[in-house]
Formats: C-alpha cells, sequence, structure tokens
C-alpha cells in the first residue's frame, strides 16, 4: 500500500526551508509497518495543484499538512493555512476515490473551522508520527475508523469524532524511532546565517531533534509536544 505524505508550498518562512521532520518520523513508523511511503514537499518543488495531482493518483493514502515543523521546530497557525485549504480541496475534487487525511495545528485548535473548510475523508488531531500509522493500517485492513484515537472522520454524512489517546497526542520517541532523512533531498533545504546584520544563505542545512516538549506557557506557541 502506497502513502504520500505532502507538505503544500508556501507552508515556510522566506529564511529558512527546513526539513518536514514530523513527516520523516511518522515515515519511518509507516515502513516499519510495510507501507510503502513517499514525502512530497512542494515548498521544495514549487509544484502546482495541477501538477501534485497528478503525482498522486498511484497512491492508496494521501496525507496533507497544514502545518509542518517550522522554524522553530514547532507549529504555526497563521495565513499560510489559506493555502493548505486550497490544495487540499483541489486534491481531493480531482481524486475523490483516495483516502484524504489532513493533519496539522488547525486540525487540533480549530476542528470546526477546518471540517468547515477544508474537504478530507479523515481530520487527524495531535501529532502524525505514529498515528497515521493506526489510520494506514486500518484502511489497508479494510476495518473500521472506529477504534481508530485521535481522528475526526466521516462516514457518509455523518461525522465522527473518536476518542482522544494522549500517548499518540504527545507521542515520546525512544531513541529507536529516527526521521527518514532519504526520503527528501536534503540539499534542498537552507538557513540563514547573519554577518554585519546581512543574511546569508546557509546551503544543505539539516534539522537534528534532540528533544521533545517545553515547560513553558508562551501565548503565541501552540505547544504540539507537551510538556
Amino acid at each position: 500500500m502506497r502513502v504520500a505524505m505532502v507538505v503544500p508550498d508556501f507552508l515556510s518562512g522566506t529564511s529558512f526551508l527546513q526539513q518536514p521532520i514530523d513527516f520523516l518520523y511518522a515515515a519511518t513508523i509507516l515502513e516499519r509497518d510495510g507501507f510503502d511511503v513517499s514525502v512530497i514537499d512542494c515548498r521544495v518543488s514549487h509544484i502546482s495543484h495541477e501538477q501534485l495531482t497528478k503525482q498522486l493518483t498511484s497512491f492508496d493514502l494521501i496525507v496533507i499538512t497544514t502545518t509542518p515543523c517550522d522554524q522553530v521546530q514547532n507549529y504555526f497557525l497563521d495565513y499560510r493555512y489559506a493555502y493548505a485549504m486550497n490544495t487540499i480541496n483541489h486534491v481531493k475534487c480531482l481524486l475523490p476515490e483516495i483516502p484524504l487525511v489532513v493533519c496539522g495545528a488547525h486540525v487540533s485548535v480549530r476542528p470546526d473551522l477546518v471540517l468547515r473548510e477544508v474537504n478530507a475523508d479523515i481530520y487527524l488531531m495531535g501529532e502524525i508520527i505514529l498515528s497515521v500509522a493506526w489510520i494506514a493500517k486500518a484502511i489497508r485492513n479494510k476495518s473500521s475508523l472506529s477504534c481508530v484515537p485521535n481522528i475526526i472522520w466521516k462516514k457518509g454524512s455523518e461525522i465522527i469524532t473518536n476518542p482522544i489517546n494522549e500517548e499518540l497526542y504527545h507521542p515520546n520517541l525512544d531513541s529507536t524511532v529516527l526521521p527518514d532523512y532519504s526520503k527528501v533531498p536534503m540539499a534542498s533545504y537552507f538557513g540563514v546565517k547573519y554577518i554585519s546584520n546581512i543574511p546569508l544563505r546557509r546551503l544543505k542545512r539539516a534539522v537534528v531533534q534532540s528533544g521533545r516538549g517545553c515547560p513553558y506557557n508562551c501565548e503565541f506557541c501552540h505547544n504540539f509536544y507537551g510538556k
């Protein structure tokens, strides 16, 4: 079974572009369960919605995020949601038969808003790293989604909200779970170093995440990783 994990274009700042490390962790878990995983980062390729849809025709499950891990390895909530929303709706309109999962901080913070504005089959709350494998296995086994925690899903005209599992919502990863960096073109990512207040682009930059969680309560931060 083929799983496509998609980062829409423009979901990044202008002075940096970092690997979608949450997707790369999820790819590791999915591949352990026997899935064929592709990560399509449209921020690198800048492909159109039409080109993206053509790439997705051969997949059995599509996962699209509204908020990839960004500059400080956290998730942002801003105007770029509108572009992600348009991307998801375009893909679902042209590929209605392929199950589509939308994930990201917006689904956790305002599921009512995302349900109203985004056309998907499954809305995944919390982190995706472990949860997306639950969804993929349910679809592969043709079993009911009622046993998959942390999701809102559609059954005909009915909208069903499943219970929250905190261990999946804020997973505690051990040292055996490492991101699969082979899924993305590593040389395409970059950051900025300032010299005399002049920004200079640093190419071939990578993200290594050495810890997860934060004890503070900054109002501007949606702490996806918990405490």
